[in-house]
């Protein structure tokens, strides 16, 4: 997401939202769905069991990545591959449509 960022920033150009949009974006349904989605996850929230495995999934997520962070070479091999994969995708993507003339 943050190579594509960067990507978007560099390039503005490079996607015209305009014809994703529809001329009159839906406020209403787009509304009533993030009312929802608060009112799920702050249910979801005020439940004990589900508060306790959330948040010991977050302690075990957070302990493994100290672990992998407190070697820079690990930290450099996950991250290079994280942002190298998409790259070479998006490469690969660009030299196909180079390719067919787009």
């Amino acid at each position: 997401v943050g190579l594509l960022a960067a990507l978007l920033v560099a390039f503005p150009g490079a996607l015209p939202f305009g014809a994703l949009l529809p001329d009159e974006a839906p406020a209403g349904p787009l509304l009533m769905a993030g009312v929802a989605l608060v009112l799920v996850v702050g249910g979801l929230a005020a439940v004990r069991r589900v508060r306790t495995v959330v948040a010991g999934f977050l302690q075990t997520a957070l302990r493994e990545a100290r672990s992998v962070h407190a070697r820079p070479a690990r930290a450099v091999a996950l991250w290079g591959g994280a942002l190298a994969f998409p790259a070479l995708q998006a490469g690969v993507l660009v030299l196909v449509a180079r390719a067919f003339g787009l």
